[in-house]
């Protein structure tokens, strides 16, 4: 095993922390009443800053998934005059949550995305910010790859002096090649510099491109549009889908409702061989045809031979490789999905399986579990989905943690078998009690968290996205005002009006997209219940 050091080594020589507990205590001597909020991106550093920071004399909280206490807990005893000096919190704190009580924010370490950084800049920068100005501290070691982010990114592109406003999908793209990139190990530090020059300038010339869009006052409104949309097609997909949530999502339609549609497992376990009958070809090509859906798919091709896929939860992919990838935003899945909200009665199935405890490595035990998958979906300024998983055990009665429930069911619907003895074997009247007093109950609670925090965020992207709009509509006036005074000098009087008129139109079309903005601040949410069972673990 590699050496990584030790802890006491650490304790004595890192100059990291020494930096920080010098900066936070000669702040603190001029201004003792004030609060300071540390993000750092590891969990574990959160938990190693709290005990030396403690140790020190500073008081601390942390906030971060998965803790005892509620996030609006640790926010309260945070704002408490007399609670703890610093927040040290993970990115569960960077969206839906005001500290505009405090005015300073330390980035222990930075994100490499400009966006994250700036969703965390955001929790002290808002409306109710009383103070003139607000001090943010960026903690790197030298000559490192962070260093270099830093200085050949983050100055780059400004992100401390103005908010990067609707760039989250040009950024991730680009974030994303450039990290690949930097983790695979096998550049200098000369050419680490010169490919973050390169991310650097990608993003410049991208954003350069679209501000010059915008200088026509016809793309103000569709501006912000466009990478809502870019946004929207990901549908959070690296986040809450997996390829064998698609994988099952395919097979068990097909399955149901097109006898004679053949998916056959490849030698490779990852790639299938996937035959659909002529009837469904031509559903396909008719969906495609009608929603003018993009993206080419040879599954509508008259030749008989199958075609080789894989599942992928990765949105863009090369398109040269011989092997068909089948993402949620594949025309195939949006064919089923299309297929699936068009029934009158969606078919939510009630199961029972049985499982191997092997594929749990200890984490569950042996018995048997009731459970609940709902789905949850929020549309607001942008759209979220996810599965809910819960599970409780039959006998104890004892609910399982989100994260076992969500391996136990994930594992059984990859891997389970039919228990058709169940019916006879278990009290089907404590099923239905322990699903609906205790599965749903726990995701109820749930939800209600997922849609306070989401409402949360939502705020959060309307702020950015008025302010944006804003600086954009000032930046139109000042120009056109610039013409006009040019027209009013030649004395081209008709052309003082177009001028005018052109004002008038961009404005009206500003308070439309205000009042777009206005409606999507308050999100709309649902959940639906999709499937309930019983899994013996054995």
């Amino acid at each position: 095993m590699k050496d990584f050091g030790d802890l006491d080594t650490l304790w004595q020589e890192d100059s990291k922390y020494s930096r920080l507990r010098s900066m936070i205590a000669t702040y603190l001597k001029r201004h003792k009443n004030e609060k300071i909020v540390l993000f750092s991106y590891f969990r574990a550093t959160l938990d190693y800053l709290h005990e030396r920071l403690a140790e020190d004399g500073i008081s601390s909280i942390v906030l971060k998934g998965g803790g005892v206490q509620s996030k609006d807990d640790i926010i309260e005893a945070f704002s408490d005059p007399d609670g703890p000096t610093v927040l040290l919190s993970s990115e569960v704190g960077s969206e839906g949550i005001d500290l505009q009580f405090s005015r300073v924010l330390v980035n222990y370490d930075l994100p490499w995305n400009p966006m994250k950084v700036e969703q965390r800049i955001g929790r002290i920068d808002r409306l109710g910010q009383k103070a003139n100005t607000i001090l943010i501290w960026n903690l790197f070691y030298e000559n490192t790859i962070d260093s270099r982010i830093y200085q050949r990114l983050h100055e780059r592109l400004g992100i401390f002096k103005y908010a990067l406003g609707g760039f989250e999908a040009i950024l991730g793209e680009e974030i994303q090649k450039l990290t690949l990139n930097l983790l695979l190990g096998k550049l200098t530090p000369a050419q680490e510099e010169d490919r973050i020059e390169q991310t650097a300038q990608a993003i410049e010339n991208t954003k350069k491109n679209e501000e010059e869009l915008e200088q026509e006052a016809a793309h103000l409104v569709a501006y912000g549009d466009y990478i809502l949309n870019q946004v929207k097609a990901a549908r959070q997909l690296h986040r809450w889908v997996s390829g064998k949530d698609i994988e099952t999502y395919v097979f068990d339609y097909l399955k149901l409702n097109f006898t004679g549609c053949e998916i056959i497992k490849a030698k490779d376990e990852q790639v299938f061989n996937i035959s659909l009958t002529n009837e469904a070809k031509q559903d396909l090509e008719d969906y495609i045809r009608k929603n003018r859906i993009e993206g080419r798919t040879g599954f509508i091709l008259n030749d008989p031979s199958p075609i080789k896929s894989k599942f992928e939860n990765k949105v863009d992919l090369a398109g040269k490789s011989k092997i068909e990838v089948i993402n949620q935003s594949h025309p195939l899945v949006r064919w089923i999905s299309s297929k699936i909200n068009q029934q009158d009665d969606h078919y939510y199935p009630a199961v029972t399986v049985t499982i191997s405890k092997e594929h749990f490595n200890n984490k569950i035990a042996d018995g048997i579990y009731v459970f609940t998958i709902q789905h949850w979906s929020i549309e607001g300024i942008q759209e979220f989905e996810k599965l809910n998983y819960s599970a409780v055990n039959f006998d104890s009665n004892i609910a399982l943690t989100e994260d076992d429930s969500e391996l136990l069911i994930t594992q059984a619907a990859a891997n389970a078998k039919d228990w058709l003895e169940a019916i006879n074997t278990v009290d089907l009247n404590k099923v239905l009690v322990l699903a609906n007093e205790k599965c749903l109950y726990y995701s109820d609670l749930r939800y209600d968290e997922f849609v306070k925090d989401l409402q949360n965020q939502n705020e959060d992207r309307a702020d950015l996205q008025e302010r944006t709009l804003d600086w954009h509509l000032q930046n139109q006036l000042a120009k056109l005002e610039e013409v006009k005074k040019k027209h009013i000098i030649a004395g081209r009087d008709s052309l003082v009006k177009a001028t005018e008129g052109r004002v008038n139109a961009l404005l009206n079309r500003f308070h439309r997209k205000k009042m777009e903005i206005a409606k999507r601040r308050k999100i709309i949410s649902n959940k639906n219940e999709i499937c309930v069972g019983i899994i013996k673990v054995s």
